[in-house]
């Protein structure tokens, strides 16, 4: 599946404007670099998030979305299901992709320094991918037809 993208892709950090991940689809391969005003680069449409060093990141292709956690890749359709545990302290998020499974818990957002208009479906990665990847919008936007 990844052989049919191929190349290398920049996306943006989901929260830190001054990051992006450099993430070479043939080889699974990826960096986290800092972005500068020189860089003359093309940056995909998508985004990417890290907890700890484990990557996660939702790129827009022909073929519709695809989401990689470290160097596995995978599209993006119905058949990935996102399970969410909200705790006081903690997240668990879990990703079911066909016979695959991954989980892990990862800090709770704290709200500091953000706008009156934010909630944390905005400013976290997961909930957000959560509630955005089921809409008919998200396919539409990270589809490149």
């Amino acid at each position: 599946m990844a052989g049919e993208l191929g190349g290398i892709i920049y996306l943006k950090n989901f929260k830190v404007e001054k990051y992006m991940c450099e993430y070479s689809i043939d080889l699974g391969v990826f960096r986290e670099i800092a972005l500068s005003d020189t860089m003359d680069i093309h940056i995909t449409r998508g985004y990417y998030s890290r907890v700890g060093n484990t990557y996660f990141g939702v790129f827009a292709t022909i073929n519709g979305p695809f989401l990689f956690i470290n160097n596995s890749i995978h599209r993006f359709d119905s058949n990935v299901k996102i399970n969410l545990i909200v705790g006081k302290n903690e997240n668990e998020v879990t990703f079911i992709l066909g016979t695959t499974q991954f989980s892990m818990q990862y800090p709770r957002e704290k709200f500091v320094n953000y706008d009156v208009w934010s909630d944390e479906e905005i400013v976290d990665f997961f909930q957000w991918i959560k509630i955005q990847s089921t809409s008919e919008s998200f396919q539409n936007f990270y589809s490149l037809k």
